[in-house]
């Protein structure tokens, strides 16, 4: 699953927040023109989605590495969003410091959310492999599952199906429920059913439309601009800088 790709504004304003509040770069030491260069993007993505839907390809390659220290250096909420961040960009070198990610990160499974998610829209065979083998652990299963259903490919779906065939009666009802919605998803991609027949998430639900939507309404503009002003690392950052233009 390729994301799309206004998400990359808020990929770089993370990573420099973590740069500078997070000690790494004092402000002072912080570029400015990738300041500049992150803003305008945030600006984009504001008013413009379907321009910036490139933007991810133009910065996946430098962000990559910088996701992956963060991930593997931040503390839980930062390393959080590191993981989500290496969803959101796809590449499949996310997968292996992600698997550590989770086998370090010794918190509740909801902690390490993200992570599964992230793995699932990573999506290749060593991502999906992952996923089927923490399916298969109790404690993990259930965001497991979650985690293939996002991959929304016809592997996840194999994986998925074996895992309710091996359980049998004692499936449990998610496991279920992600094999009929991801079943009616391929069924969708290759044409075999109407869209409008499919039952989709919850409008609601900011990620899904983050990952879904190729244009975003003024409400949910001002939601995820919302987001990025109420996030703990952000907020200090929005109070003490105004972008030119935002709706606030």
């Amino acid at each position: 699953m390729t994301p799309h790709k206004y998400l990359a504004g808020s990929v770089l304003l993370f990573l420099l927040l973590f740069h500078t509040h997070g000690g790494a770069l004092s402000q002072e030491e912080a570029p400015l023109s990738l300041e500049q260069r992150i803003w305008d993007h945030i600006k984009i993505e504001t008013y413009g989605p379907e321009i910036a839907r490139s933007a991810l390809e133009e910065w996946g390659e430098g962000a990559f590495p910088s996701l992956v220290e963060v991930l593997q250096k931040g503390d839980k909420e930062v390393s959080r969003k590191a993981a989500y961040y290496l969803g959101v960009l796809g590449d499949p070198r996310g997968a292996e410091p992600i698997h550590g990610y989770l086998e370090r990160l010794a918190s509740s499974e909801s902690q390490r959310s993200f992570g599964y998610i992230a793995l699932g829209w990573i999506g290749n065979e060593e991502a999906l492999n992952l996923l089927g083998e923490y399916a298969r652990d109790p404690k993990r299963a259930e965001y497991a599952v979650r985690g293939l259903t996002e991959a929304k490919n016809r592997r996840a779906l194999d994986i998925l199906n074996k895992l309710k065939e091996e359980q049998g009666d004692t499936a449990p009802d998610y496991l279920a429920q992600a094999c009929d919605s991801l079943s009616a998803e391929m069924a969708k991609q290759e044409g075999l059913l109407d869209a409008s027949s499919i039952l989709q998430p919850n409008d609601a639900s900011l990620d899904f439309w983050r990952h879904q939507t190729p244009g975003l309404d003024l409400d949910l503009e001002k939601e995820i601009v919302g987001d990025f002003k109420g996030s703990l690392f952000w907020s200090d950052y929005f109070e003490n800088h105004e972008v030119e233009g935002v709706r606030l």
